[in-house]
This record gives structure tokens, C-alpha cells and sequence, in this order.
């Protein structure tokens, strides 16, 4: 999964029958089964580089947004990076909510139900006139989610674990002790921690 970056792999027996599909959750499901705690799982012999906690495997180049940015800002941060999240702070920096292109999508099908279908097939929604037009006006506080689970820097990598399965999430928003926005983890930054090569 690493090494071809693909998120699921197909499970052939001998004789090369598919048997099933192998995902990033299923291997996620069996550390927590498996191994319920980051020490028994380190103790397995796998490699992990001295990876302890969230701060350890999460990914700082994350992009920031006011909740005052234009939503045209939003759009052309999200379709520029691997991520396709955009974090929205306060002045201080204190992580306020989160931009997909989920949220995007949903804020425009508000107003255009029947065409929401159509998008959701046609991305990069970015070069999309009417999604533009549409969402003119709008400011990133008003197409955010702001009911957001978050992490703390400083938990051990396997809550990030437990908490991504629990609530079937890809990205997790990683925060200090005051609230302020650090970084994400992703499944994939989870799966390099556990099986560093």
C-alpha cells in the first residue's frame, strides 16, 4: 500500500481467485485488535523508529485559512494539494474547523441538489464555472465544519488510531495543549509509523 500508494489491495488465493479486498482500516482494526496499545505493538518487533506520539508522524505542511478567507481561496488550496483539507484558524492560530471538498460540494448542493450527483463525478470541481459562481461571497467560516474531532500532539500514536477507526476518519486536525492548529495525521502517516521500512 506504501510503496504503490493505493489505499486497497485486492486478496488472491493460490491459484489467483480474488478471495476479498485488504484496506487501510482493515490493518488498522487489526493493530487495535491485536496490539491494544502502541508499547505491546513497538514490543511485536516491528519498526518504528523511536515513533511515540502524534507529533511524531504528523504532517505540518498543512494549509491555514481565516474564517474570513473568500471561498475562491479555499477552492484553489484545496485543488493544489495532496491533502484536500484546508484548516480554518483564528488570528492566534487556534483550530476552529475544516474545509473538504466534501464541505464544498455540500454547500453548493444546498442550492443545486439535483446537480450535486453530476460534480461529485466531474472533479476537479476547481474548473467548475457554476460551483465558482455559486459559492462567490462565501467565506471559509461559513462552508467550514466546525464539529471537528481533534487529537493532542502529545497522545500516543494509537489514540490517533482509535479515534480515526471509532469515527471513520481520513484526516484528524492535531492541536497543542491551548487549542492552536499543528499539523494532520492521515491513515497513510499511520501506516508509515507502524511499518517504517
Amino acid at each position: 500500500m506504501l510503496n504503490k500508494q493505493v489505499k486497497r489491495l485486492p486478496v488472491v488465493d493460490a491459484e489467483g481467485k480474488l478471495v476479498g479486498v485488504l484496506s487501510r482500516v482493515d490493518v488498522f482494526h487489526a493493530i487495535l485488535r491485536e496490539c491494544p496499545n502502541w508499547q505491546a505493538f513497538q514490543k511485536q518487533q516491528i519498526a518504528v523508529d523511536n515513533l511515540r506520539f502524534v507529533s511524531d508522524i504528523m504532517r505540518r505542511d498543512t494549509s491555514t485559512v481565516f474564517p474570513d478567507t473568500p471561498v475562491e481561496e479555499v477552492i484553489r488550496l484545496i485543488d493544489c494539494n495532496d491533502i484536500q483539507r484546508v484548516c480554518v484558524v483564528d488570528q492566534e492560530g487556534h483550530f476552529l474547523g475544516l474545509i473538504s471538498d466534501k464541505d464544498l460540494l455540500t454547500a453548493f448542493s444546498d442550492r443545486h441538489p439535483g446537480f450535486f450527483n453530476y460534480l461529485v463525478s466531474k472533479m476537479p470541481f476547481a474548473e467548475h464555472a457554476q460551483l465558482r459562481e455559486d459559492l462567490s461571497g462565501k467565506t471559509a467560516g461559513e462552508v467550514m465544519n466546525p464539529n471537528i474531532v481533534t487529537v493532542a500532539e502529545d497522545a500516543p500514536i494509537n489514540e490517533a488510531i482509535r479515534l480515526m477507526l471509532d469515527k471513520a476518519i481520513k484526516r484528524l486536525p492535531v492541536v497543542d495543549s491551548q487549542g492552536k492548529f499543528k499539523g494532520l495525521v492521515s491513515r497513510d502517516a499511520l501506516l508509515r509509523a507502524g511499518f517504517a521500512s
